[in-house]
């Protein structure tokens, strides 16, 4: 009887271990990825923020933004990847979907929580080029932003976004990061939900719940958040 006493005291203790050492693994878990999540709202914060500066403090256009950063492939000077926005292509971006230019933005090497660079979609309308029509309070952002309930962010009429950081998370579904083709293709970053394609350059895009097949995270920017910020500039400047 006293062994079997002991025995059964042994079980516990191995028992109560056991559900001790995975509260703490799921406490640590849970730690990381609140850490991780924390680290992507504040790069993303951070390139929402340089994005305005740059629109704002542009001497040529006042609002306008640069091409995102994909297929420009120029050795030495600028190539695929390397932080620097793509050259014009004629009068356009080469694509209208591709990485934070973040070199150009005046901008460390932002990384999100799972050490991917930031991507970027840009409204047409805003390009940095002559060609594009005049900046002015009228003028709006064309790209449209759902929520995983499958409506709009943008629920004011005419405030669509004017420019969308994402963060790419870690790969899912068939997603491939090998090579330089794979590296170099939205849809190996940017994932799909309720429709809508976050990899297509003129979207609609989604900030839609976490799955096994979606874990974009994305911050935007409308016309209502940059204008007033240019108007301010341009303001100051015809003051002088």
């Amino acid at each position: 009887h006293k062994q079997r006493g002991v025995a059964l005291m042994v079980m516990l203790v191995i028992l109560v271990m056991g559900l001790a050492a995975a509260l703490v693994g799921s406490l640590s878990t849970t730690a990381l990825k609140n850490a991780r999540q924390e680290t992507t709202a504040a790069v993303l914060a951070q390139a929402k923020d340089a994005l305005l500066g740059r629109a704002v403090s542009d001497d040529n256009m006042p609002g306008s933004l640069p091409c995102p950063d994909l297929l420009t492939d120029i050795s030495g000077t600028n190539v695929p990847n390397d932080g620097v926005a793509d050259l014009l292509s004629g009068n356009d971006c080469p694509s209208y979907v591709g990485r934070l230019p973040w070199r150009t933005l005046g901008l460390p090497d932002l990384r999100d929580g799972n050490g991917e660079r930031l991507w970027y979609a840009l409204s047409p309308a805003f390009r940095d080029d002559n060609s594009a029509q005049p900046l002015n309070s009228n003028t709006k952002g064309t790209l449209l932003v759902y929520g995983a309930d499958g409506i709009s962010l943008q629920t004011e009429a005419g405030y669509s976004a004017v420019a969308v950081i994402f963060s790419p998370g870690s790969p899912v579904g068939s997603q491939a990061r090998s090579t330089f083709a794979e590296q170099n293709s939205a849809a190996n970053y940017l994932d799909i939900a309720n429709s809508r394609n976050n990899a297509s350059a003129a979207g609609p895009f989604i900030a839609g719940a976490k799955s096994d097949t979606f874990n974009d995270q994305l911050i935007f920017i409308t016309t209502r958040n940059l204008m007033p910020l240019v108007e301010q500039r341009v303001a100051g400047v015809v003051k002088k």
